[in-house]
């Protein structure tokens, strides 16, 4: 008996110090830091890739047997107003990783735009997912719209971007590989950066002057201005509103509404027709209107639609064929 309660003691001692290894282990997850408003940002994997690596053939994101959808019911919205040009300065706030800048660069770091017009901008990153509803989605909803593309992931399918041109999309620098800057040298910061601008000038007939950092806050540091400055890229473009499918994440502290002037974040991902479907009707609700972030910036005027030479467009109509490619 006093043998079998010594077994039954050294067995529930095993069991607590397993189990207190496993739940007091360090996490396999990267450590997320916080942004002014207590809300982590997007955070980089732990092993990054070229992102264009992984994602070149991936168009439809919800699978490869062929289908036919309708798109969602969108809101119309009146021209906006003409745009105020006024001042840009760099937000007071040091939203990149490390310590602020020691010298005075000429990037601009802005999150919004200082207006009382009833404007919002909404800009949309990446580009992997291409899934086939997007582009009459956006000729459907007929607003401005920056996105801020992979270069690798360009040169994936360039006719597709092309076509979204002219539908008053233009297209900015989001680096060519979609590294965390902050973890890289500035030579390969430049690199990442610098690659973008030419090529897109050779591509859609727009030499970009609006970067983002891939991930955003606390992903970028004084190198990152440094590289931009290098290949003239006026303005680091932040956020205020991350939009993930029906759910919208508002960083400015305080009630969560939109403001004039506000800078809004999507992604080209699986819950894009989603999410930018309930965005418009959340703007709609809040009295805004879409407007072109570059007629707000000085010297960023954008330039909307392509040259002659688009390849024609394959899905015409508000409903679209996807067929596996």
């Amino acid at each position: 008996m006093l043998g079998r309660r010594i077994s039954v003691a050294i067995a529930c001692i095993m069991c607590v110090l397993v189990v207190g290894c496993v739940t007091t282990g360090p996490s396999s997850s990267p450590t997320t830091p916080t942004s002014l408003a207590g809300t982590p940002p997007a955070v980089a994997p732990a092993v990054q890739r070229a992102i264009s690596q992984n994602y070149c053939g991936r168009r439809d994101p919800r699978g490869k047997k062929p289908v036919t959808l309708a798109l969602p019911q969108l809101p119309t919205f009146d021209p906006p107003p003409k745009p105020e040009v006024v001042p840009v300065r760099t937000d007071a706030e040091w939203l990149g990783a490390g310590p602020r800048p020691n010298f005075a660069p000429k990037a601009i770091v802005i999150r919004g735009i200082p207006t009382r017009l009833p404007v919002v901008f909404i800009t949309i990153d990446d580009g992997a997912n291409r899934d086939p509803r997007t582009e009459a989605l956006l000729r459907k909803a007929n607003v401005p719209v920056t996105v801020f593309l992979i270069g690798g992931v360009a040169s994936c399918e360039p006719a597709f971007f092309n076509r979204l041109r002219q539908h008053r999309i233009a297209m900015e620098d989001h680096t060519e590989d979609h590294y965390q800057l902050n973890n890289l040298p500035e030579r390969k910061q430049r690199q990442e950066i610098c690659s973008v601008p030419g090529k897109y000038q050779t591509m859609f007939g727009h030499r970009p002057n609006l970067f983002r950092p891939p991930y955003g806050y606390r992903a970028f540091n004084a190198d990152t201005l440094k590289a931009m400055q290098s290949c003239k890229l006026r303005y680091l473009v932040l956020w205020w509103e991350n939009v993930h499918g029906q759910k919208i994440q508002f960083l400015r502290p305080g009630p969560p509404k939109f403001h004039p002037g506000d800078i809004i974040l999507l992604h080209f991902q699986d819950d894009f027709v989603t999410g930018f479907t309930n965005l418009l009707h959340r703007i709609k609700a809040a009295g805004l209107t879409p407007a072109v972030l570059q007629d707000y910036l000085p010297d960023s005027a954008a330039v909307l639609g392509g040259p002659a030479n688009l390849a024609p467009n394959p899905h015409p109509g508000d409903e679209i064929a996807s067929t596996d490619r």
